[in-house]
């Protein structure tokens, strides 16, 4: 018995050892080569492409807007063509400013999403 398991590994690393010699000669993928800058040093790690942001998606876009914003506002339409309303308004503090966030929502599809004003002063 201990025969046939020397002799199966035997076969099993003859196979490994023949594979290997051809993978040298033959090598089915390109060697990997590793990118250098300046210098020879390795490159920095590419940045992640920043995030483009409508005007009042988020706080530090938020939108300049008259005093009198209320009266002037035009909610807009949803994505699925029925028309927004203006659910609620809060002020908040942004960096020092005061915002207001104005929450949309749509009846027909219950879509919401926010808009950050900042008014000007009255």
């Amino acid at each position: 018995m201990l025969w046939v398991l020397l002799g199966v590994a035997a076969i099993v690393s003859a196979f490994v050892v023949v594979g290997v010699v051809i993978d040298r000669r033959l090598p089915l993928l390109p060697p990997a080569v590793e990118p250098t800058g300046a210098g020879g040093s390795p490159p920095p790690p590419a940045a992640p492409a920043p995030v483009e942001r409508r005007a009042g998606e988020t706080a530090a876009t938020a939108v300049r807007v008259p005093a009198a914003w209320r009266a002037k506002l035009a909610p807009g339409t949803c994505a699925c063509g029925e028309p927004l309303a203006i659910a609620s308004d809060e002020a908040l503090r942004f960096d020092g400013e005061v915002l207001i966030v104005v929450r949309l929502a749509c009846a027909a599809c219950g879509h919401t999403r926010s808009v950050y004003l900042a008014p000007a002063d009255a």
